[in-house]
């Protein structure tokens, strides 16, 4: 519900700006009509490793139409053309955000799902908004990009982000004391994820005893003991007193077991 609110927040704003904008005698903004507003997205529907965002894009298009049937956005309707499909790649990212904007003329591309989103920097360049789900650098310091969740790596010396580390230490009562190890896939979106979620957990507190991206991403390992082993014996030779596992993207489900 959060997200979706956060995506109709945001359609809101941009036909609140794409009212205001400023265009020659004649000329039209991109994607926008005295009626509608035309949006599109970009998700991770399928991928090799069965990691998806598809469903994103049913919540989306149900929102939208909530929206539209209360009337729309300042008078416009929010013209959904739905979203296209990376395939967790970077250059079919980059591809469909060049489509939407260069051949289905949407204003901005809303809801972008996707771990390994490679669509940035022509939107960037273009100048057009990008609203979604932050899960890599691609997120950071951007005029017309925007995460839900903000930027996961900001500059260094800027900080970073505790979301993981302190929601963990509240579950255990505190992160004094206790050590982690993050597990995660071999994708690009896990590594960058591992890292990150690892600095959240150091920032709050915990101490790290372990760090590993070489879970293959593509289908589960024929053995599953090496991995569990290091994970087991990474804490002086026993297990840390919380793990997380990162095995799909940079947000995913974290697991603890308190010892």
């Amino acid at each position: 519900m959060r997200r979706e609110l956060v995506v109709l927040a945001a359609v809101v704003a941009l036909a609140g700006c794409a009212a205001q904008q400023k265009t020659a005698p004649g000329a039209q903004t991109p994607g926008v009509t005295d009626t509608t507003v035309k949006v599109g997205g970009v998700l991770t529907k399928t991928s090799a490793s069965g990691y998806s965002t598809k469903d994103a894009e049913l919540g989306a298009r149900a929102r939208f139409e909530r929206a539209n049937a209360a009337g729309g956005v300042h008078g416009r309707k929010i013209e959904f053309v739905g979203a296209e499909d990376d395939t967790q790649d970077a250059a079919k990212g980059d591809a469909a955000a060049k489509k939407l904007v260069q051949k289905d003329k949407v204003f901005a591309l809303v809801p972008v799902h996707a771990p390994n989103f490679g669509g940035a920097v022509f939107l960037e360049q273009q100048g057009v908004p990008w609203f979604g789900w932050a899960t890599g650098p691609q997120w950071c310091g951007t005029r017309t990009g925007f995460g839900y969740n903000g930027c996961l790596a900001p500059k260094p010396g800027a900080g970073s982000q505790t979301w993981w580390g302190n929601q963990m230490a509240d579950l255990l009562g505190g992160a004094s004391g206790k050590t982690v190890y993050v597990q995660t896939s071999d994708s690009s979106g896990s590594k960058y994820g591992g890292k990150t979620i690892s600095q959240s957990f150091q920032a709050a507190g915990f101490t790290l005893v372990g760090l590993n991206s070489a879970l293959p991403g593509a289908a589960p390992p024929a053995d599953w003991l090496p991995y569990v082993n290091k994970i087991m014996t990474s804490d002086g030779g026993a297990p840390p007193t919380s793990s997380c596992r990162s095995s799909r993207a940079p947000s995913s489900t974290s697991a603890s077991t308190p010892r």
